[in-house]
């Protein structure tokens, strides 16, 4: 194979592509399409695989971080980067593939993923040139077997699939080492549901970001206010031991039939009064006052620290809150702040919007 050698560490699917050993041990990940919880995916993904931000959705983690991937609602691709140049010199990103001496063993595609999307509305910020004229170019540096005509919807799994992410800046060519294909319409279409309910997105990342935050991760999860379920089902979905409770018998019945296919306890409890420790390792928490109706009598301050007196100390919760809270109140609740985001208010793209106005996300710590 000369200086060519199995690039299979980053494509255990299409271990077929072959390419130089030289390769950085890196891995690009093109965060979902969601601009409104785009600063609590940035947070997934920064605790879960320690990504930084390279550009407009796009991050970068080490590549043994694939697996982690696989599991988190930020991640929409992952790419094994192979070459890049300015966004201004597609001719360049052309020689850049050209130096690589690529060869496929089975049919190909190459796909364009805009990276400005969601910030342009799709208009172009490059339109000096075009991607029907950049793949015709990097088709000429892939050898081995030829294009799958048919595109990458029609290439069959087979197929090795490269990628062009065309950001702010740059132009990186890459190959496809994982793509989400996650369907949340059977959990849409639940048995029970409410006005409160929250996103499915926004409950993995809460579980994800919550569990990630001890070494090792956590393998359980208590919810004080679980509602219809949905972050018990992502708790139970990561593989989780995970119960929750509300005050509400009315949703703990239903709840129960939500999660009747998955391993999750529930139980009817006031999370505003005292109570027993769980044994839970993280906590997730949305409290329940503060959109619809208002938290006049310190509801949830009481929540808060009701949970942190029946939690360890170094436990860590992830809370979605609407009430503006200082660090130092969150330390008079029983807490210390690790990290903290911002979801901006509007309609969600895909899934059920949970919320009207702008949120905040609160990685605590119990004292």
């Amino acid at each position: 194979m000369n200086k060519l050698a199995k690039f299979s560490l980053l494509l255990a699917s299409t271990t077929c592509l072959v390419v130089p050993p030289t390769a950085p041990p890196k891995l690009l990940i093109v965060s979902q399409e969601r601009s409104r919880y785009e600063a609590l995916f940035a947070l997934e993904l920064q605790v879960c695989v320690e990504a930084t931000r390279l550009d407009t959705m796009l991050h970068e983690c080490a590549n043994n971080q694939l697996d982690a991937l696989r599991g988190l609602s930020a991640c929409r691709l992952a790419v094994a980067p192979l070459a890049e140049a300015s966004v201004d010199d597609p001719a360049g990103l052309v020689a850049a593939v050209g130096a690589l001496d690529l060869e496929a063993a089975t049919p190909w595609t190459v796909e364009h993923v805009p990276l400005w999307s969601t910030l342009t509305g799709g208009r172009r910020a490059h339109a000096d040139w075009r991607f029907t004229g950049l793949s015709l170019g990097l088709a000429r540096h892939i050898r081995g077997a030829p294009p799958a005509l048919g595109g990458a919807s029609n290439a069959g799994p087979g197929a090795t699939r490269f990628v062009v992410l065309e950001g702010d800046e740059t132009l990186r060519f890459g190959s496809v080492a994982y793509e989400a294909a996650r369907d949340d319409g059977a959990w849409n279409a639940r048995p029970y549901t409410f006005a409160g309910a929250l996103d499915p997105a926004v409950a993995r990342a809460l579980v994800n970001v919550a569990a990630d935050c001890r070494d090792p991760p956590a393998a359980s999860l208590f919810d004080p206010c679980c509602g219809s379920g949905t972050t018990l089902r992502a708790a139970a979905a990561r593989g989780l031991r995970a119960a929750g409770a509300d005050r509400d018998a009315k949703a703990v019945a239903g709840a129960s039939k939500n999660l009747a296919a998955y391993d999750a306890d529930v139980f009817e409890r006031d999370g505003s009064l005292p109570f027993p420790a769980h044994g839970a390792e993280c906590c997730v928490l949305n409290p329940p006052w503060g959109e619809k109706v208002r938290d006049d009598f310190g509801a949830n301050d009481r929540i808060l620290a009701n949970l942190a007196a029946a939690s360890e100390p170094g436990t860590p919760v992830a809370l979605l809150d609407r009430e503006p809270r200082s660090d130092a109140a969150f330390v008079r609740l029983g807490y210390d702040v690790l990290h903290a985001c911002e979801i901006f208010p509007g309609k969600a793209n895909r899934g059920k919007a949970s919320f009207a106005g702008a949120a905040r996300v609160s990685v605590l710590r119990v004292r």
